[in-house]
């Protein structure tokens, strides 16, 4: 396998971490007769220093046609005073835009060596493997903001808001779904009344609660889903 990797490392810890990432990546290349071509480029506040802007095209670009990304960290205090819009951190957002990325998948899987030092108790955990996945693109990070004066009285604003599309390619990306139904657990053990990751002597249904909710939300999605075609096809 051969593979065109952007390094960007970024502010405060984020050399350190991305120079670790480039030796273990290499390690792996060497023991597995990989070849990683590695191309390191500025974001946040080391282009605002080089460049003058947290993302600059040729960092994008690069981007765009490698085959992976490896980002650092940005941020820091040194660019704090900058004004919004201009911060570090407005790189990593116009990133995900560039690069059509509205979705971050937190997989939370237990590792068995590591039950006794969740801030969990470990009888609790079961077979703890769950994912969260968060929305990247819009809302707060891109909604409208600002501040006026009137009759020496400060307003501010900041605004969440999302449109249907929005909301839609989260749901209905077939990726998403692939994997959601990965932890969705076996339907049988579901309808015996037990999920899979139960604890001994801990009911189901106060367990996976939860898992119950949002199972139950999904349904009522594929619902309305359901009913918006039902009209489509009568119009």
């Amino acid at each position: 396998m051969k593979k065109t990797i952007v390094l960007l490392p970024g502010d405060g810890i984020g050399p350190e971490v991305t120079r670790a990432a480039a030796t273990v990546l290499r390690e792996a290349g060497h023991e597995f007769h990989h070849q990683f071509e590695f191309q390191e480029f500025p974001v946040g506040g080391a282009a605002i220093d080089a460049t003058g802007v947290p993302l600059p095209n040729e960092t994008l670009d690069a981007c765009r046609k490698a085959d992976a990304i490896f980002l650092g960290a940005v941020g820091g205090s040194k660019w704090d005073a900058l004004p919004v819009g201009k911060r570090p951190e407005s790189g990593l957002l116009a990133l995900r835009q560039g690069l059509g990325l509205f979705v971050n998948l937190r997989p939370v899987k237990l590792l068995e060596p590591l039950r006794l030092i969740s801030p969990l108790k470990p009888e609790r955990l079961g077979d703890l493997d769950i994912e969260i996945v968060r929305e990247l693109a819009g809302g707060m990070y891109f909604g409208e903001r600002g501040n006026v004066r009137e009759k020496d009285v400060e307003r501010a604003w900041d605004t969440e808001s999302y449109s249907v599309p929005e909301i839609e390619r989260v749901d209905l990306d077939p990726e998403l779904n692939a994997q959601a139904e990965r932890h969705r657990g076996d339907p049988d053990e579901e309808r015996a009344g037990r999920l899979p990751g139960d604890v001994a002597g801990v009911p189901a249904q106060h367990e996976h609660r939860a898992v119950r909710e949002v199972q139950d939300a999904e349904r009522a999605v594929d619902d309305r889903q359901a009913g918006r075609n039902e009209r489509k096809q009568r119009s």
